[in-house]
């Protein structure tokens, strides 16, 4: 069996997909003729995503009315995914050895662009949730980093999280550009926020420079393509786009490209009735969940955003399903909605798991996760148990080294126990979500180590960039 095999013979079974991409394989909803029929290069009479603006303009429409519907000066299609534009963000919105201020939990991407770039990071730590969650940034703690470090000329944040919180980004822009800095956020995870008012305000409305967001995450597009948003005069558009050129394939996918214009247009034309009848299945979805007795979900059914002080706000796309107190770890639940009631979700966590949801979701799609959890729970029981965390109780720390210089120095593999007090030359991450345990440039703790151990003993994905762990880890010599 070939890998096209296979994923047609996951393509024809009832498994219903509660994670990316957001088009949720609705063919009635999204369609296109066989790829291998219109997939093309740069030729007369077609257009050029490196070169809109020279060609027939039916590129630079189509962003022309991206940047209208999501309320930016300028945006750029991207098939590198968030990504490679975040990368071409970061790149185009700094000098080398400038200080960045950077939200701790970030995605690996903007760690690795930090590296490119041979930026000097202060990180930002978040608070943790009662859930076990990375809360909001807050517009103080942003304060407290300008008072510390003056010299910071970029903040990224990222927000929404994976899980759904945002932070507040009006406030937090405002502090930033009193210091003369410029704010990069994060928004893979929120292309869709700015189609409908009863979601958050989209960053792109609310005071942010760059924006970059997945478009295939929440909104029905094809898997890597992304949108890269110039929200204000602090960003030159004309380095966005040599830095988009460095970053991206120089013959790209005009099948991606397509995407990106037909889920645009899908959102200009259809948007209303379309968020209209999402909107109607999320609520309906926390009608059924107050019935939970031991499962928890956040900010639905029973749990509501005031139960969670440090949420500046939250999206309720996203349904991040605990077992903390119950009988059942994360991996067990993600195990059983899957070979039990075929239901496939985004990512899992020691103690949850995240369904990810979209407007291409269906009526019957969220009648069988309804369904199945509702059964599930009245099989726990009742049962503590605690979850451990790597961050920290600091707000703002540094690195021993910045990415970059930690990646200059020479390698050394050395086991797990005997790594406690060295410097980290790679970064080691969770995928998904993709946020780095340990960073490049940091002092190894026994905490994040004693964290990475008990996420591999829960069957979680570890992923480390020498591909040694748990057997060794990468640090400078």
């Amino acid at each position: 069996m070939t890998l096209y095999d296979k994923y047609i013979r996951y393509a024809e079974s009832d498994m219903y997909p509660f994670h990316m991409p957001g088009h949720k394989r609705n063919t009635e909803l999204m369609h296109m003729m066989n790829p291998y029929g219109f997939d093309a290069t740069e030729i007369d009479g077609l257009d050029d995503l490196h070169r809109p603006d020279d060609k027939e303009g039916w590129i630079r429409d189509s962003e022309k009315l991206a940047a209208q519907l999501f309320h930016s000066k300028y945006s750029f299609y991207t098939v590198n995914g968030s990504t490679g534009a975040l990368i071409a963000s970061i790149l185009a919105m700094s000098k080398p050895h400038q200080k960045v201020l950077v939200a701790r939990n970030c995605h690996i991407s903007i760690y690795n662009a930090i590296a490119l770039a041979r930026l000097d990071p202060v990180y930002l730590w978040p608070k943790m949730d009662k859930d076990g969650i990375c809360a909001s940034i807050k517009p103080e703690q942003v304060q407290q980093a300008f008072a510390q470090y003056p010299d910071i000329r970029l903040v990224i944040l990222v927000s929404p999280t994976y899980e759904g919180v945002l932070s507040d980004i009006k406030g937090i822009a405002s502090i930033v550009h009193s210091h003369n800095a410029s704010l990069l956020v994060d928004e893979a995870h929120g292309a869709h926020l700015t189609f409908d008012q009863r979601f958050p305000e989209s960053a792109t409305e609310t005071g942010a420079d760059g924006v970059v967001q997945s478009l295939h995450k929440t909104l029905p597009c094809l898997t890597q393509t992304a949108i890269l948003h110039v929200c204000s005069d602090r960003i030159d558009p004309n380095s966005v786009k040599r830095m988009i050129a460095v970053e991206e394939t120089s013959s790209p996918s005009y099948v991606l490209v397509c995407s990106c214009d037909q889920c645009i247009h899908l959102m200009q034309d259809h948007g209303r009735e379309l968020f209209d009848a999402y909107w109607q299945r999320l609520n309906n979805f926390d009608q059924q969940m107050k019935n939970l007795q031991n499962l928890h979900i956040l900010c639905h059914g029973n749990d509501i955003k005031e139960n969670h002080p440090g949420f500046y706000d939250f999206d309720p796309g996203k349904i991040l399903i605990s077992t903390k107190g119950t009988n059942i770890t994360g991996p067990e639940l993600s195990k059983t909605l899957r070979e039990t009631y075929h239901l496939e979700t985004e990512y899992t966590r020691m103690d949850a798991v995240l369904a990810m949801t979209s407007v291409a979701d269906t009526d019957t799609g969220f009648a069988r996760l309804e369904k199945a959890l509702l059964e599930i729970d009245a099989r726990l029981n009742k049962q503590e148990n605690m979850q451990e965390s790597f961050i920290t109780d600091s707000t703002i720390t540094t690195g021993a080294l910045s990415p970059c210089q930690a990646l200059e120095k020479e390698a050394e593999n050395v086991e797990p126990d005997k790594a406690i007090g060295r410097i980290a030359r790679e970064a080691i991450f969770a995928y998904p979500p993709g946020i780095p345990i340990l960073v490049s440039g940091e002092n190894i703790t026994r905490e994040q180590l004693s964290y990475l151990k008990k996420m591999q003993e829960a069957g979680l994905q570890v992923v480390s960039a020498s591909h040694g762990f748990p057997h060794h880890l990468e640090v400078c010599k």
